[in-house]
């Protein structure tokens, strides 16, 4: 293999990123992510090839940490780069325990699903190197069914240690951001290989931390019994069967991330579906199973808004919830209410117990907005990612479109005013909606949607992603070609809401990001152009500096504006 200080030299094979010392600090650890013919969009993608290696350094003297620099050590490599990680995998976010013992990071397959639950990976360490034998070795696996504590996230805190054996992290389970705190066991054998396991336990209270505030999440009025529920789901499918989820497991406690820990104290973020971000300080009991109390450091506001979370298994034992928020008022007012129904982008994604500023915009304007986690989503189990795969356009319309149906049989919303709101993948099923239920759905909003998956396929900065979603295999040497076979494009056309154009009745509010290299505008202006070819009243609005999220303040406040204003003059 080459020298250090070439291999990062030669910046076309590799790219580099995600350094952290060697507790030593005499080598680097870091992510090195190898360069195709066209580079893939690394952003919200758990799933680029990518190794974790280990660069030596000369002995830096009297140097210290805090004024080394990366680029000192490529100068003075002392030997060639080592790396870490076995096999082919997407590995991420190496993590030294305080102790230097351990190193840790996160891994998934290399290709398939942009994000899913991810491997948690540990290798021995002693000073600037592997202890002698030692191997890579996954000690938190990835569950396949929904309700197990797994670990989905891009990048480990690097400040949520409380100590050499404890790491204090924040993941979704079902529809809510719990604390999971992570404990190390360790015993090393006869081979100096330091043996590693590794137990989960979820931190999260049943309870709201601002108890003196707190309120039910539904109001007893409001709450539909689970016979009720079930009897209205067989009005709505004969596939599945849904029930309101208890408070006490719904988390209407709200979602939590760490900030940073240490000892018996954290820092975290707390909100929900009705308060906005509170920065906590949290005290945890002294054996660390709990949290014994919360204070507050910066109150977030609380918005009147009901909420409840509805969940759904179906026959082959899938789970997929959706969160339906609505204003405080006179139930009896509830028949004349307008209802959006809102599916998250990814599509593996998830919408958790935590704070929407846009979704509690609309709901403070009177409108019920139902948060759809379909089946795809994550934090459900990884069955649940891969079932959607081949199925885009069928499955998760069925979802979204079955969870309308339950909110109307409850008569939460008038029948007669339902719109769709969704970016991205979300604006793809917003798309698809529209068309596929064109009685339905009277009105539609969709931000940098999926409209033409096989035309995505030449523009877009995650080309696989539209062979993936599609059912279809991806090799990396398709990342530069444009040419689609047929069987490729037909699968891609059969899951794109293009094919229904025609149908669309419902008036459509485009809102594009001109800076977009993951859904470029073209997306959006192909069904904008088409739907207005129908005679369909049609808009589009571009924001010239904004990209994918559409998320720059100015525009966030502009885009609130009009989608508020084409709701009210077409609903």
């Amino acid at each position: 293999s080459s020298t250090a200080s070439a291999e990062l030299a030669t910046s076309e094979a590799y790219s580099y990123g995600q350094a952290v010392w060697t507790p030593d600090e005499q080598g680097i650890v870091l992510v090195r992510w190898p360069s195709a013919l066209r580079r893939l969009g690394i952003k919200y993608c758990f799933n680029r090839a990518s190794e974790v290696v280990l660069l030596p350094c000369a002995a830096p003297g009297n140097s210290s940490k805090s004024n080394k620099s990366t680029d000192d050590c490529s100068s003075k490599a002392a030997g060639p780069l080592l790396v870490l990680t076995a096999g082919k995998a997407a590995a991420r976010s190496p993590l030294f325990s305080p102790d230097g013992a351990h190193l840790l990071w996160l891994e998934n397959d290399a290709g398939g699903p942009h994000c899913a639950a991810s491997r948690l990976v540990h290798r021995a360490w002693r000073g600037g190197a592997p202890r002698p034998h030692s191997t890579p070795q996954p000690v938190v696996a990835v569950p396949q069914d929904a309700g197990e504590l797994a670990l989905t996230m891009y990048r480990l805190p690097h400040q949520g240690w409380l100590d050499n054996q404890h790491l204090l992290v924040h993941t979704p389970v079902y529809s809510k951001m719990q604390l999971v705190l992570l404990t190390l066991h360790s015993s090393a054998d006869d081979d100096d290989d330091d043996k590693l396991s590794v137990t989960l336990t979820s931190l999260t209270p049943s309870s709201s931390p601002a108890a003196a505030t707190a309120s039910s999440s539904t109001s007893a009025s409001s709450a539909p019994s689970s016979s009720a529920a079930n009897t209205a789901c067989a009005a709505a499918s004969s596939s599945c069967a849904w029930q309101v989820v208890p408070e006490e497991q719904a988390g209407t406690a709200g979602s939590y991330t760490v900030l940073a820990a240490a000892q018996r104290y954290v820092l975290a973020v707390h909100a929900s579906l009705r308060q906005a971000p509170s920065l906590m300080f949290g005290v945890l009991s002294a054996d660390l199973t709990s949290v014994q109390h919360w204070t507050p450091l910066v109150q977030g506001t609380r918005c009147d808004i009901d909420t409840q979370v509805i969940r759904f298994t179906e026959d082959d034992g899938l789970v997929w919830e959706m969160l339906v928020l609505e204003p405080k008022s006179d139930p009896s007012a509830r028949s004349k209410r307008k209802l959006i129904v809102s599916p998250h982008g990814g599509p593996h994604s998830v919408y958790t117990n935590s704070y929407y500023a846009f979704h509690a915009a609309l709901v403070a304007a009177g409108f019920v907005v139902v948060l759809v986690n379909y089946r795809g989503s994550i934090a459900f189990g990884h069955r649940s990612v891969t079932s959607l795969l081949g199925k885009v356009g069928r499955m998760d319309v069925d979802d979204c479109n079955k969870a309308a149906s339950v909110v109307l049989e409850l008569g939460l919303a008038d029948p007669n005013c339902v719109a769709v709101f969704g970016g991205s993948h979300g604006g793809l099923l917003g798309a698809h909606l529209s068309a596929q239920f064109p009685d339905r759905y009277k009105v539609a909003i969709l931000r940098n949607p999926v409209t033409d998956m096989a035309a995505m396929s030449a523009v877009s900065d995650i080309r696989d992603w539209c062979f993936v979603e599609a059912g279809l295999s991806f090799a990396e040497e398709e990342a530069a070609s444009f040419v689609l076979t047929a069987e490729q494009f037909s699968a891609m056309h059969r899951c794109s809401p293009i094919q229904h154009v025609t149908r669309v009745k419902a008036p459509t509010l485009m809102l594009l990001g001109a800076q977009d290299r993951r859904v470029p505008p073209s997306q959006g202006l192909l069904w904008f152009n088409a739907v207005r070819h129908n005679g369909v009243p049609a808009a589009v609005l571009t924001y010239p500096e904004d990209a994918h999220p559409l998320m720059s303040v100015d525009c966030e406040a502009d885009t609130y504006a009009h989608t508020l204003r084409w709701l009210q003059l077409h609903l």
